[in-house]
């Protein structure tokens, strides 16, 4: 019994000993400004947000962004690059607060991901902070063959329209309008891979997110392209704000990282990154725009 009680005990002060050091743990501020260095993860294939660039390096907005956090905080960034898993929560859970089974430890910080409440709620391993900018749905067509009048997709009927696969423009257009346009969905591996395919004349329009389409469209410099915002009838919500996340418990990376958010929209600098990619920067929607979420 003696030896029972002494287990016990032991157990007891083990687990005792692991939360007190669990609570003195120093915020993740601590270790980044003492290393002097930032890393923040981006999706590795996502332009115009974070891509490789023929030089070898990353760009995009979203590459911009996370530089310019790490001057707002005074330390230098590392792109962490991945590539995404089966959902954005399951990249939440790589990236951001446990790391993945191969091997990849979690950075500081993430960008580009969804602000929404639920997913917030789905997610709380992880702080949600600084949201950016405001997505939403939009398709591009050939306005020379259509002409500058068209407000829907029903209107390319009977013609190709492309879309990446197993996202919400691939669940929309097949199930939309009595799924009248079904039969006329092209799928593909990417956005970029679709552009293509509408530049070379194979497709007659392209649905995705209207970040997507704005960058892939500056980058093909086609004069008979049109770009439009498309209201998803029938869906609950037909834009989403994106922005922050970092591992839960760490209130004053939140804090700074929250207030260089700010910083970085109220001087214009964030205008500017999206205006050098050619996507006309929308301002997010909900009430944590470029806010800290500290003591969440």
């Amino acid at each position: 019994m003696a030896v029972k009680t002494a287990l016990l005990a032991l157990a007891l002060a083990v687990v005792t000993g692991s939360a007190s050091a669990q609570d003195d743990r120093a915020d993740k501020l601590d270790e980044i400004k003492e290393r002097g260095r930032v890393e923040i993860a981006v999706y590795d294939s996502f332009p115009p947000w974070s891509y490789k660039a023929e030089s070898g390096g990353y760009t995009g907005i979203d590459v911009d962004i996370a530089k310019a956090l790490g001057d707002k905080l005074g330390v230098s960034t590392t792109i962490n690059a991945f590539p995404a898993d089966e959902s954005m929560g399951d990249d939440i859970r790589n990236m951001v607060w446990k790391g993945h089974y191969i091997g990849r430890k979690p950075a500081d910080a993430m960008l580009h991901v969804g602000m929404a409440p639920s997913f917030q709620a789905e997610n709380d391993q992880a702080t949600f902070l600084g949201a950016y900018y405001n997505e939403t749905m939009g398709f591009v067509y050939d306005a020379e063959r259509f002409g500058a009048d068209v407000d829907s997709p029903l209107a390319l009927a009977g013609n190709k329209i492309g879309v990446q696969l197993d996202t919400l423009g691939d669940f929309y257009l097949t199930s939309a309008f009595q799924g009248q346009l079904r039969d006329d969905v092209e799928h593909f591996k990417s956005v970029p891979e679709a552009m293509r395919a509408f530049n070379k004349g194979e497709l007659a329009g392209v649905m995705a997110p209207l970040g997507e389409l704005r960058g892939a469209v500056n980058m093909l410099e086609n004069e008979n392209i049109d770009i439009r915002q498309v209201q998803l009838t029938g869906l609950y919500q037909n834009d989403w704000d994106v922005g922050l996340a970092i591992k839960a418990g760490n209130p004053e990376l939140a804090q700074a990282l929250g207030e260089a958010m700010t910083e970085l929209r109220d001087s214009g600098r964030l205008e500017e990154i999206f205006n050098d990619y050619g996507v006309p920067y929308r301002s997010p929607t909900g009430p944590e725009s470029a806010q800290s979420t500290a003591g969440r």
